[in-house]
């Protein structure tokens, strides 16, 4: 067998290994697991939030308003920054600008973490200025904890340089 068909082989059978993977993500020096009875664990206090799509009404960092704002970003823009949970699936999936993401979620009480986001990998033709897709990927992956207040989801989290980041959702 040539080099480059070993070196193939050995490719593939990293990737299938890596994918094929226990149910552990490992991000920010916490495990998260997959849940074997996720239905259960909803709380009555997490269930509003449940089978929702909520839409980022607005982003602030620190003590500054991020500029963001949902009104402008039009017609076209409309199904960017989306949230959904699925409790059956411990599960987020969502529109960013202009990617699909989903990763695996972790609640406890208030506190809520999210496993690796992933995403498709779309060129962004027209994506906002106020608030890029990286930016508000970022700021979902080190989201901590939450809260539901007047019908608006809060999602606290932190930028690069620890500024307090707070994503202000609401719902369809």
């Amino acid at each position: 067998m040539s080099n480059f068909l070993k070196i193939c082989a050995c490719v593939c059978l990293t990737a299938a290994v890596s994918c094929a993977g226990g149910g552990t993500a490992k991000q920010g020096g916490s495990d998260l697991q997959e849940a074997s009875a996720p239905a259960e664990e909803a709380a009555d206090d997490f269930a509003p939030v449940l089978g929702k799509v909520w839409k980022l009404e607005s982003a602030a960092i620190g003590s500054e308003d991020s500029g963001f704002s949902r009104d402008a970003l039009g017609e076209e823009r409309s199904e960017f920054y989306t949230l959904s949970f699925n409790a059956d699936e411990m599960r987020i999936t969502g529109k960013a600008a202009p990617n699909s993401y989903f990763a695996d979620y972790r609640r406890e009480g208030g506190d809520l973490s999210f496993g690796v986001i992933a995403s498709t990998k779309m060129f962004a033709f027209n994506e906002p200025e106020t608030l890029k897709e990286h930016e508000y990927c970022a700021y979902l992956q080190e989201s901590k904890r939450w809260e539901l207040a007047e019908g608006a989801l809060k999602l606290y989290s932190a930028d690069a340089e620890g500024a307090e980041v707070i994503l202000t959702f609401r719902a369809d």
